[in-house]
């Protein structure tokens, strides 16, 4: 977490796997609009799932993040993935699945289990 500028309130940075709001998906707009003024929002790139400096990462859909038009592509942001969820483990890193209960979600695919998760109240 990081000190705003002008409080000593601390800010968290959240990094959602989902693109900026483009008023076709209500979900995004809801993400970004309901965030409490402490949450900085900002929306997925692998360069900046690599590299950058955030306190969370909020999976909705995690298989839109890995569909591409060729194996090649395809192979490549898997990738990326294991490099994400390995930069995950080492700095402790908080994974947040959102997970949808009328479907089996290929997240379980992804991150690993479907085993039941502890939810935290925020």
């Amino acid at each position: 977490m990081t000190q705003s500028a002008t409080s000593a309130e601390p800010r968290l940075r959240v990094l959602h796997s989902l693109a900026p709001p483009d008023n076709t998906t209500k979900y995004v707009n809801q993400m970004v609009e309901g965030a409490p003024p402490a949450v900085d929002v900002r929306f997925f790139s692998w360069g900046f799932a690599l590299h950058g400096e955030y306190d969370v990462l909020h999976v909705h859909w995690p298989e839109l993040l890995l569909r591409a038009g060729s194996k090649r592509e395809r192979f490549a942001k898997r990738q990326a993935m294991r490099l994400v969820l390995a930069r995950l483990r080492r700095r402790r890193i908080p994974l947040v699945r959102a997970l949808c209960p009328h479907h089996r979600p290929l997240a379980c695919v992804l991150v690993g289990s479907c085993r039941p998760t502890r939810m935290a109240q925020v």
